[in-house]
């Protein structure tokens, strides 16, 4: 997969989890739990393998593994939640060790937990009636595979008007498939604030069958 780089904030005086692209990981559940009781040390993970740019992983049980891409197209609410339950956001580097693939982790935290503590957006953009899917797709951290965008029409058509949306949010144009091939679309998780404005909590990429998740990349702003 060629990820096209943006311009992480590997800290940030609130969250070190800002501004990152997560590659999914695979990995036994009860190590999960063990890693995120100790708060740091190694995990073994199962393959496939992707090695992230950012040094950031989405760690996920093995029982829900690769099909988070279809608990998003399926809209499957509970299951999302309880990968964002069970699952970790992990910082650190991926080391071929004696047992297999070792991630090395240096801080590690459950996604629910990083959203429910107020993982700030990385963007904010306002619904000001200008071209609002021209002006994402242009958002740097936004464009972090070769042909995919982050939105097309009906996807933010379904962001804006659902109170919750779980779903496709941009797919490739039917005109363009025979051209380009098969490019799988891109799957948010978005809802709606108290204040109006609409928050991204997840936005999920996947190419050459590597998946990259973007964790609150996005509020949009009334």
């Amino acid at each position: 997969m060629h990820l096209i780089s943006g311009n992480a904030q590997v800290e940030s005086k609130r969250s070190p989890y800002v501004d990152l692209a997560f590659s999914l990981a695979i990995a036994d559940a009860d190590q999960i739990a063990a890693l995120r009781e100790a708060g740091n040390g190694a995990i073994t993970l199962a393959a496939p393998y992707h090695m992230s740019e950012d040094d950031a992983y989405l760690v996920v049980p093995e029982d829900i593994g690769l099909e988070l891409v279809d608990i998003l197209r399926d809209g499957d609410h509970e299951l999302l939640l309880e990968t964002m339950r069970d699952g970790l956001l992990v910082l650190g580097q991926l080391e071929r060790g004696e047992h297999g693939m070792q991630l090395l982790a240096e801080t590690c935290a459950a996604p629910a937990t990083v959203l429910s503590q107020g993982l700030p957006h990385a963007e904010q953009i306002a619904l000001d009636g200008s071209d609002l899917v021209r002006r994402i797709n242009q958002l740097g951290h936004l464009q972090c595979t070769t042909l995919s965008a982050m939105v097309d029409d009906d996807g933010i058509e379904n962001i804006l008007r659902q109170d919750e949306y779980v779903g496709a949010s941009w797919t490739l144009d039917a005109s363009l498939t025979k051209r380009l091939g098969h490019v799988e679309p891109t799957y948010v998780w978005s809802r709606r604030e108290r204040s109006g404005a609409v928050s991204v909590e997840l936005a999920l990429f996947s190419e050459d069958d590597e998946i990259v998740v973007l964790m609150r990349p996005l509020q949009i702003t009334l």
